[in-house]
């Protein structure tokens, strides 16, 4: 029989615990969630239709200039741009036109520096640059589309990775009473009355995960830190703080880069990345996938880590290994 007490064993016979036990079912757990994102977010890419306007549906000509909007990664700020030109600046020239030669010359005018600016557009044929107003303004609802189907996806990913961090942190807690022994907690005495010794275990991690560790990052650290892994100046690490620090910006800042991000993910790292406070997070298909790729790496390190250190035997809570002295 388990001997352990309390809600987070309640239930369970003598082959459901241990921490090899536990370690596989959120491993299982964690791998389904993000398969089922991955596969949502795919699915979600091959939509074609925005409202009334189906891509596949284009003529030709309209199909072309899209694909030059999207294959060359013009962002919504340039079509802002471009649009602004070809609607709020041109209607202005054209109402102050006084002749049929100064309509044709705006238009071409117009058309000319967009084409200067991105040349990307010089290919088309002089009857198809007509077609980059209407255009622009489809492009713009597809990125903005997109722009809001990431980030959903990318703050969904951080808060699985987080939940399944922090489950991580209760099983070592609840198994290895050493990993609390250098924590400063402090439960009021009226809700210690109330629980059993695995209880008052389980409140004193709470405790912990809701005020002394918060986010990813720090998640990960005291985690990794406990386990004795010093080596966390590598990419996955940089990647990690860029992560956390960027869902926090989309959370919390409007999706724009402030000090606090920039201490977060090192200033010499922000430098490499050319990031800037002041400055919108970019969130693409790319990023979604290597944070998707992220969370699995640091996932896998944290059950080899666990694997290394605890050999996945069932423990006994009275084992000298894990002994209260």
């Amino acid at each position: 029989m388990n001997e352990n007490k309390g809600k987070f064993f309640e239930g369970r016979d003598f082959y459901e615990w241990g921490i090899n036990f536990d370690m596989d079912k959120i491993k299982d757990e964690f791998e389904k969630e993000i398969d089922t994102l991955d596969f949502y977010r795919n699915n979600h890419s091959n939509i074609t239709k925005f409202g009334a306007v189906d891509l596949d549906k284009l003529d030709y000509k309209k199909k072309k200039i899209f694909n030059i909007f999207i294959e060359n990664k013009i962002s919504l700020k340039d079509i802002e741009w471009i649009y602004n030109k070809l609607v709020n600046e041109e209607f202005f020239l054209l109402e102050n036109a006084e002749k049929i030669n100064d309509y044709m010359y705006i238009e071409e005018s117009i058309i000319t520096q967009i084409i200067e600016k991105y040349p990307v557009f010089e290919n088309l044929k002089e009857n198809d640059c007509f077609f980059i107003e209407e255009i622009a303004i489809l492009a713009k609802l597809y990125l903005k589309q997109k722009y809001i189907h990431n980030k959903m996806c990318l703050i969904n990913l951080y808060t699985i990775l987080d939940e399944y961090i922090a489950d991580i942190i209760k099983v070592i807690g609840m198994y290895d009473s050493r990993f609390l022994d250098n924590e400063n907690i402090s439960i009021p005495y009226k809700e210690v009355r109330q629980f059993n010794n695995d209880d008052i275990k389980e409140l004193a991690i709470n405790v912990m995960l809701s005020k002394t560790v918060s986010g990813v990052n720090e998640k990960i650290n005291k985690l990794l830190n406990y386990l004795d892994f010093k080596e966390k100046n590598s990419l996955l690490f940089d990647s990690i703080r860029l992560f956390n620090a960027e869902r926090n910006m989309l959370i919390h800042n409007r999706g724009v880069y402030n000090k606090r991000a920039i201490k977060l993910i090192g200033g010499g790292n922000a430098k490499k990345l050319k990031i800037k406070e002041g400055e919108k997070v970019e969130v693409t298909d790319k990023k979604v996938e290597e944070y998707l790729k992220i969370s699995k790496d640091i996932m896998e390190l944290i059950n080899d880590k666990i694997s290394k250190k605890y050999g996945f035997q069932r423990i006994d809570l009275n084992s000298v290994l894990l002994d209260e002295d």
